[in-house]
């Protein structure tokens, strides 16, 4: 059991935590050293709406899909994310929701009295 617990803070120690550019922001991930960029890409994908095919990983270099992350990156280091956000980003979602919900209260609310014409 002692083993097990040593082998998962090692396995944690391995994991490469590197940052990643885009558009003015900058995200914190963490990966393990043996998963591969398509990998990477999908995460991304959800937190940046640019589709995985569209997306080039740069990093001294073009980071291609097989690579694996603890063969090009050290930990710390900046990767830049190029591409154009063509899908919705989680976060976006949930507000565009939230304000759809209350335009809808407001239309509810604001009926009512109606015009008369003649």
């Amino acid at each position: 059991l002692a083993r097990e617990k040593q082998r998962e803070a090692e396995k944690k120690k391995q994991n490469v935590k590197f940052v990643v550019a885009f558009q003015k922001k900058v995200m914190e991930v963490e990966f393990g050293p043996e998963e591969d960029f398509l990998t990477v890409k999908a995460y991304l994908e959800k937190k940046t709406g640019v589709r995985r095919d569209a997306q080039k990983l740069m990093y001294k270099k073009m980071l291609a899909d097989k690579d694996k992350v603890g063969h090009c990156l050290k930990g710390g280091c900046k990767v830049m994310l190029l591409g154009q956000a063509t899908l919705k980003v989680e976060e976006e979602e949930e507000e565009e929701e939230k304000e759809q919900k209350e335009e809808e209260a407001k239309k509810t609310g604001g009926e009512g009295g109606g015009e008369g014409g003649g």
